[in-house]
């Protein structure tokens, strides 16, 4: 996975160009493939940008050897959390938080959602602009596809949390209106393959809501809730947090999560998880009966074309960015490079270092 530096948005790049056909384990249904290949023969034929036994995890490129983090080192600032898309104009277009002053311990008061482009996911981010103004945070952005039209037109969608839930335009450039707002910690929105808008909620569970208009008021509705495994959360250390929900080109319902265990830290606790845990994956054919994968979907290192391997403490804030045939082909995540600094103390950084946006090829 690519990634570096003390708090930041990286990109992992993935491989999304062959079917990897997996024989070692024998699988029975799609199911047994995490829906994210075909179970044929016995075997999983792991759907592009996915690898391993079960196609639970994701199949990550090693960085190149220069790879700068996609924003927040020119100029130098913390950055946590956000997704690129690709606009009409060829262009990427991020959506992130940054803190206007500041470290990462004043994002409940600092963040704001900049507006930054780049002709590559792999590539820095330059800044445009401040689309919403502090105070705002965790940045979801989603561009409507030909099946949802507001006006006749494709607008893009930016959730967040802080004031107001969710801003819609007509370019990525604004200017960005605020639509009537629903009760909503650390949002996930989707768009299921007709065109019907989700949004999933992290408020103590996981609900996951849908709106027919999202400009009208009380739009939204419940339907559905992912109750997690007890291995996610109901134990004494272990927690979930960060949902990113999508569906793929097939129908099939998926989210990530940031998943992390409070035992985990530095020096190393006898009973943490090994590796440290990041991460967790899980996935359903009709978004209501939910399965989760028994293996993290991405591990908490990079990995560089010259064989070296960086640790890093915590990827947080997942999302991903897909190609036209809606294969996934990078991954944005939020890290922290320092091991040192992992929970209980893991908010207390250093200052001086920032936190910045990665960005992973898959």
């Amino acid at each position: 996975m690519y990634i570096m530096a003390c708090c930041q948005v990286a990109v992992l790049a993935l491989c999304a160009l062959t079917i990897s056909a997996v024989a070692e384990q024998s699988c029975s249904t799609n199911y047994n493939c995490s829906l994210n290949g075909e179970c044929a023969g016995g075997s999983c034929k792991c759907d592009p940008g996915w690898t391993s036994e079960d196609c639970s995890v994701l199949d990550v490129i090693p960085h190149p050897n220069n790879y700068v983090p996609a924003y927040g080192f020119s100029p130098n600032i913390t950055s946590w959390g956000g997704n690129a898309i690709k606009g009409d104009d060829g262009l990427y277009h991020m959506f992130v938080s940054e803190m206007a002053e500041g470290g990462l311990s004043g994002w409940g008061h600092e963040s704001q959602i900049a507006h930054a482009t780049a002709k590559s996911p792999m590539d820095v981010f330059v800044k445009k602009a401040i689309a919403i103004p502090k105070w705002s945070h965790n940045a979801s952005p989603l561009r409507a596809p030909a099946t949802h039209l507001i006006n006749g037109t494709r607008p893009w969608y930016l959730f967040h949390i802080g004031t107001g839930f969710l801003h819609i335009a007509t370019n990525p450039d604004g200017p960005w209106t605020q639509l009537p707002s629903l009760s909503c910690n650390n949002p996930a929105p989707m768009f299921h393959n007709n065109g019907t808008l989700y949004c999933g909620c992290n408020n103590g569970d996981f609900k996951i809501y849908r709106s027919d208009d999202p400009t009208k008021e009380n739009s939204w509705v419940q339907v559905s809730a992912i109750h997690f495994p007890e291995s996610w959360g109901v134990g004494e250390y272990i927690r979930a947090e960060d949902p990113y929900l999508w569906m793929n080109a097939k129908g099939s319902w998926h989210f990530l999560a940031h998943v992390y265990d409070y035992r985990d830290g530095w020096p190393p606790n006898p009973n943490q998880t090994e590796p440290v845990l990041v991460a967790g994956h899980g996935f359903s054919d009709d978004g209501i009966n939910w399965d989760f994968s028994n293996n993290p979907p991405y591990f908490p290192w990079v990995t560089y074309e010259d064989g070296r391997r960086v640790n890093y403490s915590t990827y947080e804030r997942p999302h991903l960015v897909f190609n036209a045939n809606g294969d996934p082909t990078y991954a944005l995540l939020s890290l922290m490079r320092e091991m040192s600094r992992l929970r209980p103390a893991r908010w207390k950084m250093h200052e001086i270092t920032r936190n910045r946006m990665w960005i992973a090829c898959i």
